[in-house]
């Protein structure tokens, strides 16, 4: 540990020994803490040691293990930070502002919950027993609004796949964006809803805001959730189902990852085309048979050729991301051609970075 933390957390620990005697803005008066005022400060009413993370660009993702314990992700790798919060109490008192923030209440009877900061950062946090400690994780996005021109600086992918990315748009492909996690999905789908028609009524479904509106015709829906049963579950399925009545050119869904996938694929193959959504899945093939299983979860009865064929009506192309050297990238783009017995007879492109 460096001196200076060693000093810092040192008066800390004096100064929260006075709590109980002192005012916050007396101790803070004190010429013993007047070097560390700031950063005392936003220990007891901020984010304390986290708020530089979140302002540096480089930053993409912060985890934070427990009080001393804090992991960033810079380039798609992760260091440990020379940061950390002075105590158990201070990390406490980050956490109640976090949770303020967020608008969630979390406690042992519901140790897990999810959010969103003004700022558009994704927050996870879980509690004891689920963790031996609070575990909080934060993935930032990037407010700029990246479109498909300055992903291509980027080399995110090359002009022959932006070519062809652009010919689906325009032809009303339905578009399947897959790949692990923070592997850049998001990113393109909102540029591709960039590049969309201005005239068009995008109607975007997600469980925490991440696209971003695009424009005065983007509406966003957003699932809710009530640990404390106080008011109705509002779920994917739901949203979807009503989304179809609110007359979308385009309907766009986060992430399918349950049931919903039923709901989306009967309206896609029902009329709605040039709608995009994301599934997990490490390349084309994988994340079709992801949507394959998603469906025989909800109907274990279907027959498996008819649940294929219901695919192939519904999904025109599957864009697949990856890291690559600490890159995002557009690792392949596949047309579904046909469905065989074996799976899916696909027109695939592998993009070379």
């Amino acid at each position: 540990m460096r001196k200076s933390e060693s000093i810092y957390k040192t008066l800390v620990e004096n100064a929260l020994a006075l709590t109980g005697e002192r005012s916050l803005d007396e101790i803070l008066a004190d010429s013993h803490f007047t070097s560390y005022k700031d950063r005392l400060k936003k220990e007891l009413t901020g984010f304390g040691p986290i708020e530089e993370h979140l302002r540096d660009d480089n930053v993409t993702e912060i985890c934070i293990n427990n009080f001393s314990q804090i992991f960033i992700e810079v380039n798609s790798k992760l260091f440990l930070s020379d940061l950390s919060f002075a105590s158990e109490f201070t990390y406490q008192r980050f956490l109640d502002n976090l949770l303020l923030k967020i608008n969630k209440v979390v406690d042992q009877r519901h140790p897990l919950t999810d959010g969103t900061l003004p700022c558009g950062t994704r927050v996870h946090i879980s509690l004891p027993p689920i963790t031996t400690n609070a575990v909080v994780t934060l993935r930032k996005h990037n407010v700029e609004k990246y479109n498909l021109e300055m992903l291509l600086k980027l080399k995110m992918f090359d002009q022959n796949f932006l070519d062809r990315l652009l010919s689906w748009i325009n032809q009303k492909k339905n578009i399947l964006f897959c790949g692990p996690t923070s592997s850049g999905k998001t990113t393109l789908l909102r540029a591709t809803l960039m590049a969309t028609p201005k005239n068009e009524r995008i109607i975007s479904i997600e469980d925490t805001s991440e696209l971003l509106s695009i424009g005065p015709n983007h509406i966003t829906l957003l699932t809710r959730e009530d640990p404390e049963n106080m008011v109705p579950k509002i779920d994917l399925s739901m949203l979807l189902k009503n989304s179809l009545r609110m007359r979308p050119d385009r309907l766009v869904v986060g992430e399918v990852r349950g049931v919903e996938a039923v709901i989306l694929l009967d309206a896609l193959a029902t009329g709605h085309k040039g709608s995009f959504a994301t599934i997990h899945g490490h390349d084309a093939n994988h994340s079709l048979q992801r949507l394959e299983s998603l469906i025989l979860r909800a109907n274990p009865k279907w027959d498996l050729m008819a649940i294929r064929q219901l695919i192939k009506d519904s999904v025109d192309v599957v864009v697949v991301c990856s890291k690559k050297n600490g890159l995002r990238v557009v690792s392949q783009a596949a047309e579904i051609s046909a469905i065989e017995n074996f799976g899916y007879l696909l027109d695939v492109t592998n993009l070379n970075h």
